[in-house]
Parts: structure tokens; C-alpha cells; sequence
């Protein structure tokens, strides 16, 4: 078969093109060239309508084939010669077959819808605004400025999309939250394996109630209400996470997951997953040293609350025994960001961070602000940084990972935050680097207008090694 690209008919149409046509129809159509015909059709509407004008003829044949192909038949016994007269009646199947498929296909038919928005509260828009009631197709994407709204999946899952988000529908089960934070229910049959997507892990659902947040640079972390969630990210093992417990991905500078999980409230520290407070672990077996600092403090007040424990405490393999026991807990002042900077003596490869909290107020039983961990933990290999990092300047230290586990358990009911946590930090390798240097930058917490700022009653941190 020639290619003439130079030579073109009327309209535009290249010459290659209709030979590819006439050869199709006449079955002397190649693989390669099959190929290119179909590459042809999909990417240029003029080539679809002049292949559907040139096969026009052939699907009316079609019709008329149920009805003489009995004939064709008692003609070609007769006389086997004259068989080729009707070799056109497989081609029209061909050709309409051909044109059905094309007909069916995304190029021809109207985009699928995904879901509805069933609900809106105070919804600032920054993509196209979504009126309550409408449908959206796949590949829509929502995006807040503020405010909320839900979503109803064609499968029965529904997702509430808190602002400032961007939430894309990937199909009738499954979205991607690029940030934002998403609470979604997914209990019906249709939804089972209900997913949403993040940029750095995917969560999919067997039942269940989860609530999902994620940031601009990809971390993201997911906590089960009931349920269970499978939690998927490239380089870790696929983990079943159980009602109330969290897991947190990052792809940054140290590829890490984090766990987080709400204990038993007992001296025993019994958590789903997370093992209790160790002896065994690196800070607490070698000559591990800590020094504490802060920014934002008065004058000269030291960075240390007047009760806290002296931080000895969170190396000497044991927990407090209650749970507001301010003699056993480290923690800072409530008016500072403090810093806590473990000195390892040598680099050496941690292969895990683990970090626990225990506080109930016996005074005022439902404040557990203090059991709330906020932190990021930053890392140095050799040479200790002269300075801390900050948002603008890293000043030489690696980040590591970021906990944040208000993040996890507070959602839309206000569900009574856990007096009882663990973060464990996991690499997505054999370790999270060689560091001889580990700081934590702790943040106070607050959800009380009436309340300051309170900083995490810390009962143990354990460092682990290769």
C-alpha cells in the first residue's frame, strides 16, 4: 500500500488516510496499519467523519445481509464462482462493528457521572461553584477556598470536603484529595473498596468511617472511625489499619510512614498496634544526651514548665503511672515552641522513632489537650546545625517526619480526643537515615477560646537502631 502525506483531497483529508479506509473495507488492512487508522480516528474528528461517510454504505448493507445471505448461500452451491460477488457481507459487519465501538467510546459519548453534590455550608469557590442537587462527572474537580460540602458517590459513598481542598471525582468509588481534608462514609455493598487517593498513599475502604487529610506537597494522614482501611504507599508493605488507629505517608526529604493509635488508658500503655514504652531501645541502653530550648518566651523564663519532670524521664524505659502525673511527664511552657535535641554521640541508622502521651485533667476530666502530640522531628548526620529550622530556612537539618494527632482524632462530631497516644515513625527502607543528631520541634495545642495554649505531657521517646 502507498503513503502519499503530501497529496491531499478536498477538505484536508490526506490521501494516506482514505487508503487506510479503502483497505480496511477491503480486508487488506494490515496490523500496522490497523494501528495507525485507529491512532488516527481518535485524535482527529474530521478523519471519524469522513471514515463514518465511507462506511455509511456499509452499514446499510448490513441491514439488508440478514436477508440475502440465505440467498448468497443457495447461489454459491449452485455455482461457487459467483461466492466472491458477496464477499461485502462480512465487511459490513466489520465496518459496523467498527463504528459501534467508536460510538461507544469516550471520543462520542458523554462523560460518566461520578457523583452529586448533596450539600454545601459556607463554600467559598474557587473552581466553577456546584449548586446542592447537581450531578458531576468524572474529572471534576472541587475546589474550596472555605467552607464545606458533600458528595455522594454513585456507588452510595459520601465524602464531606473541608476548605481550604481540592478534591477531585476519579470515578462513581473513588476520589483524590490533592489537599484538604475529606470525612468520608462508605458502608453500603455497592461501596465496598471505596478509595480516595492522595499524592502520596491510597486508602481503600471495607466498611468503613475515615477521615482523610492531605497537604499541597503530598503528606497526608488517615485515621479510622469504624471499620477498617487498607493504606497503601509505594515502597511500604499494604497495612490493615483498625478502628482508631491513624497512619500518616510522606514522599519528602525521608520517605516515612507514621502511625498513630489511642492506648488503653492504663499503666500498661496498650495500644491496637504500637508496642509500649521500651528499655531496650537506643536512648535508653547508650549515653544518649538532650538539651532543651524554645522560642517565644518571655524574658528569661526558662523553656521548661515549673512541674514538668526534668527530661531524664523520656529515656528511662517507663511510662507515668496515671493519667495527670506532671512528676513523670516532660513538657514545655505553655507560651513557647520548645526544642528538644537528642545527641546520639555517634551517626548511627535509626529504623524507627516512637513517642508517647497519657493526660487526662482529674480537676476537669474531658480536657485532654495536653495528651495531644504536634511536633516535627528534623535530623543531622555529623555536624550539629548552628542554628533551628524553620519554614523558611531548614538550616542544615533534614526533616524526618510531621505529627500532628488532633489531626486524627478530632472530626465533624467532636469525638472526645484519646488521653492515650503513640506516634511511631517507620521508614520506607531499612532505616530513616543515618543521623546522630534527632530534634523535635514541639508545638503547643488548644481548642478552647478560654484555654492558653498547653504542650504535650511526653511519658517516653524511644529511639530504635541498627
Amino acid at each position: 500500500m502507498s503513503s502519499t502525506n503530501s497529496d491531499h483531497e478536498p477538505g484536508g483529508i490526506p490521501d494516506e488516510l482514505q487508503e487506510l479506509i479503502q483497505d480496511y473495507l477491503d480486508e487488506r488492512l494490515e496490523t500496522e496499519g490497523f494501528v495507525r487508522l485507529q491512532e488516527t480516528l481518535k485524535k482527529n474528528p474530521a478523519a471519524r467523519r469522513l471514515y463514518l461517510d465511507a462506511t455509511e454504505s456499509a452499514v446499510i448493507l448490513q441491514d439488508i445481509a440478514v436477508e440475502e445471505e440465505s440467498r448468497a448461500m443457495v447461489a454459491a452451491e449452485k455455482d461457487p464462482t459467483r461466492w466472491s460477488s458477496f464477499r461485502w457481507i462480512p465487511l459490513a459487519s466489520a465496518a459496523a462493528v467498527l463504528i459501534f465501538a467508536l460510538v461507544q467510546s469516550q471520543w462520542f459519548s458523554k462523560p460518566a457521572v461520578g457523583a452529586e453534590l448533596i450539600a454545601a455550608s459556607g463554600a467559598d469557590w474557587l473552581s466553577e461553584e456546584i449548586m446542592p442537587g447537581a450531578l458531576i462527572t468524572v474529572g471534576t474537580q472541587l475546589q474550596l477556598a472555605s467552607g464545606s460540602v458533600e458528595v455522594a458517590f454513585a456507588s452510595g459513598a459520601t465524602s464531606r470536603i473541608h476548605g481550604p481542598a481540592l478534591f477531585e471525582i476519579e470515578s462513581k468509588n473513588q476520589g483524590f484529595l490533592h489537599y484538604g481534608q475529606a470525612y468520608s462514609v462508605a458502608d453500603e455493598d455497592s461501596s465496598k473498596g471505596f478509595t480516595i487517593r492522595t499524592g502520596s498513599s491510597t486508602y481503600v475502604d471495607h466498611g468503613t468511617e475515615f477521615i482523610t487529610k492531605a497537604a499541597a506537597d503530598g503528606y497526608s494522614q488517615m485515621l479510622v472511625l469504624r471499620g477498617a482501611v487498607d493504606a497503601n504507599a509505594e515502597g511500604f508493605e499494604s497495612r490493615r489499619i483498625p478502628r482508631g488507629s491513624g497512619i500518616g505517608f510522606d514522599n519528602g526529604e525521608v520517605p516515612m510512614m507514621i502511625q498513630i493509635e489511642r492506648g488503653s488508658e492504663t499503666e500498661a500503655f496498650d495500644f491496637p498496634s504500637i508496642p509500649p514504652p521500651s528499655s531496650d531501645d537506643y536512648a535508653s541502653t547508650y549515653p544518649v544526651s538532650i538539651e532543651i530550648d524554645s522560642r517565644g518566651r518571655p524574658g528569661n523564663k526558662p523553656s521548661i514548665a515549673p512541674n514538668s519532670a526534668p527530661v531524664s524521664v523520656l529515656t528511662n524505659g517507663r511510662a507515668q503511672k496515671n493519667h495527670d502525673d506532671p512528676e513523670e511527664s516532660f513538657f514545655f511552657r505553655e507560651d513557647t515552641t520548645g526544642y528538644l535535641l537528642f545527641d546520639l554521640q555517634k551517626s548511627v541508622p535509626v529504623t524507627s522513632v516512637q513517642t508517647y502521651s497519657w493526660h487526662r485533667n482529674r480537676d476537669k476530666p474531658e480536657s485532654t489537650m495536653r495528651a495531644v502530640q504536634r511536633f516535627t522531628l528534623w535530623g543531622a548526620k555529623n555536624e550539629r546545625p548552628a542554628g533551628f529550622p524553620d519554614a523558611e530556612n531548614t538550616s542544615g537539618w533534614t526533616r524526618i517526619a510531621r505529627a500532628d494527632t488532633d489531626i486524627f482524632f478530632r472530626v465533624d462530631q467532636q469525638a472526645n480526643r484519646p488521653p492515650q497516644q503513640a506516634c511511631r515513625i517507620l521508614p520506607s527502607g531499612d532505616s530513616l537515615g543515618e543521623f546522630r543528631y534527632l530534634l523535635f520541634e514541639v508545638l503547643p495545642t488548644s481548642d478552647d477560646a478560654d484555654i492558653p495554649p498547653r504542650h504535650t505531657f511526653f511519658s517516653e521517646i524511644d529511639i530504635f537502631t541498627k
